[in-house]
């Protein structure tokens, strides 16, 4: 019986390091994997946003307003659109990349506190049946009620009362 329970106790232990091992790797990304998180991180930012359209707004008034006689990207701006499209065909995949590691990242984790709430709930399995087998034997050595205990019960709630109400030191 004790042989079994130290069984049970190790593979526990082997399923939790398995869970710290797992949640280990989570942290250690690929050079490819840091690009990515780092890019949807900046991207997905406001200061991004407001240097995108800083950046925007100089170009057109360079090209509108300050140079009638060199625009290097005249009114239809083919040039900035040009910028764009190379600025999303790079941002999109890395974007996803991350997406899809933090999903992993998720789902992982997801697994694991499930893992580890299943060995807590099978620990309090252990534990009830611990108590039961206490309980069971108790009420085979001890069956009736105590004298003690008869006299407590019968006596009224209002002499119980002041020994349950006194505080102090």
């Amino acid at each position: 019986m004790a042989r079994k329970k130290l069984l049970d106790l190790k593979h526990s232990m082997d399923d939790v390091q398995d869970v710290l091992i797992k949640e280990k790797a989570l942290h250690n990304p690929s050079l490819g994997d840091k690009i990515a998180d780092n890019v949807a991180k900046f991207v997905g930012s406001w200061y991004y946003v407001g240097l995108q359209t800083a950046l925007v707004l100089a170009w057109m008034g360079i090209n509108l307003l300050l140079c009638t006689r060199c625009h290097f990207d005249p009114y239809p701006f083919i040039l900035l659109n040009l910028i764009f499209s190379f600025l999303a065909g790079y941002q999109a995949p890395l974007i996803l990349m991350a997406q899809n590691r933090a999903d992993i990242k998720a789902k992982q984790r997801a697994e694991n506190t499930l893992r580890l709430a299943l060995l807590a709930h099978a620990d309090g399995d252990d534990n009830k049946k611990q108590l039961e087998r206490i309980y069971s034997f108790l009420k085979e050595k001890f069956p009736k009620p105590s004298s003690v205990t008869v006299k407590a019960k019968s006596l009224p709630k209002s002499r119980l009362l002041p020994l349950r109400q006194k505080k102090g030191p």
